[in-house]
């Protein structure tokens, strides 16, 4: 889509003028959308649309169902518009925010307990349900075969423990499931943000944990502590071997994605290969 025709969109779905859009140009090359600002009478917003292969990926009803599921809690971005057919969301413009630091450990911990307290605990409920095991067979058809000569091993062994804590008491609530510094915006006032809901759905929130780690490639002392902060006490050996299992999980599925983009056009380098090693090293801890 051109930028006249993202214009003229931007204008029918705002019920104005195109003329009235000013400063629309692109400010976000995301790994699954691609995002623009403009102004409209004074105010500025944001409109996203998906990117290369991004309807492979990600359904949309589940999306606008866990904004409308969260609305109330003030924790994300105000959706003004929103396309269930094309995923084209227009939504206000946070200003005076910044990403948050992933490597800055209390800033990560700040984020989960976030994610924790303020979605996880709040006991709000979608149609969606998150299976990974789906997830990651969806994928694998997408990206067809794997580069990778020890995949069959790898996924084995993956759902094999994925099986066993599928079996074991858990929470079950609405999660966000792409849980990232990225995904997260720290305002002037210290208030956060949590944005884009593409993947959400009900599942185990200890995914959402796993999510955040494999995404910035943390070594296993700093892992460690994110455990530890994200549980609010030192994890016990079948807490931290189920984390371990879902780092796994999370790493193959995040993996097949990558295979499957880089068929799209898109190459995510060292970030893709590391998914598939946390895949191969955490399905065996």
């Amino acid at each position: 889509m051109d930028y006249n025709k993202m214009i003229e969109h931007a204008a029918k779905a705002m019920n104005c003028k195109p003329s009235d859009i000013l400063d629309f140009k692109p400010i976000k090359a995301g790994m699954t959308n691609v995002s623009y600002a403009f102004k409209l009478k004074n105010k500025k917003y944001i409109y996203r649309i998906p990117g290369a292969g991004a309807e492979g990926l990600v359904n949309r009803q589940n999306e606008y169902d866990a904004y409308k599921a969260i609305r109330w809690l003030d924790i994300s971005d105000k959706v003004v518009y929103y396309d269930k057919k094309t995923g084209v969301k227009i939504s206000e413009f946070i200003e005076n925010a910044r990403n948050a630091d992933g490597m800055k450990m209390k800033e990560a911990i700040r984020c989960l307990l976030f994610a924790k307290h303020e979605l996880h605990d709040k006991n709000k409920t979608v149609n969606s349900k998150i299976n990974i095991v789906d997830m990651i067979n969806n994928y694998e058809r997408l990206m067809g075969k794997s580069k990778y000569p020890d995949y069959q091993k790898v996924k084995e062994k993956v759902l094999s423990n994925l099986r066993y804590w599928k079996k074991q008491p858990h929470k079950y609530c609405l999660c966000h499931f792409d849980l990232n510094p990225d995904n997260f915006l720290i305002l002037k006032s210290g208030r956060i943000k949590l944005l884009d809901w593409e993947y959400a759905g009900m599942n185990d929130p200890i995914f959402d944990l796993a999510g955040w780690i494999v995404y910035k490639q943390y070594d296993i002392v700093h892992i460690y502590t994110l455990i530890a902060g994200y549980l609010e006490h030192e994890p016990s050996e079948q807490e931290l071997k189920k984390v371990y299992a879902y780092i796994a999980a999370m790493g193959l599925l995040w993996s097949n994605w990558c295979e499957y983009k880089r068929k799209c056009g898109e190459e995510f380098g060292e970030y893709a290969e590391q998914q598939f090693a946390y895949a191969r090293k955490f399905s065996d801890k």
